[in-house]
């Protein structure tokens, strides 16, 4: 859809707002997030980086650890960074159970997230990245780009082993 944005504000909450964590009483952010993004899209100035990165696919490289690449999109020119190597979880085929997993480097546009084995050696099926209530602390998602964070997201792991 054209001239359409969003502001992610996952870590952003608030929980102790008496209005809950979904309502910070911390606006400034929220409203400099929004307004970068209308720079961006509405008044079509081409050099404002607004989105935070976008995962768009998973690649599984490795079973013992389970080693995953997420790649990303609308990342900013100094590339993605890692302030917190947790939010990340695997599901194993099969199994509606899920395993929490570091990410343990970012490096340009990609991220390397490792999980313990799954269990009876299954393949890894699915990644998901801040799947939570309260995904993450004021400031402190694991991925960013340009100090705004990648919004929550479920992918689909391919197969990237020979």
């Amino acid at each position: 859809m054209q001239n359409v944005f969003m502001a992610v504000s996952m870590d952003l909450g608030d929980p102790t707002s008496p209005y809950d964590s979904i309502h910070p009483r911390d606006k400034q952010d929220v409203g400099a997030r929004l307004a970068l993004a209308a720079r961006a899209v509405a008044y079509k100035e081409t050099d404002v980086y607004f989105t935070g990165p976008i995962a768009i696919g998973a690649t599984l490289i490795g079973l013992n650890p389970v080693t995953v690449v997420i790649q990303f999109t609308s990342v900013g020119p100094s590339g993605l960074q890692l302030l917190y190597p947790y939010g990340f979880e695997v599901q194993c085929s099969g199994s509606a159970s899920l395993l929490e997993g570091t990410a343990i480097k970012v490096d340009g546009d990609t991220a390397v997230v490792l999980f313990p084995s799954c269990p009876g050696g299954v393949t890894p099926s699915a990644i998901f990245y801040c799947w939570r209530t309260d995904p993450c602390s004021f400031k402190m998602c694991p991925i960013y780009s340009e100090q705004l964070p990648s919004p929550p997201f479920y992918l689909t792991i391919s197969a990237g082993m020979d």
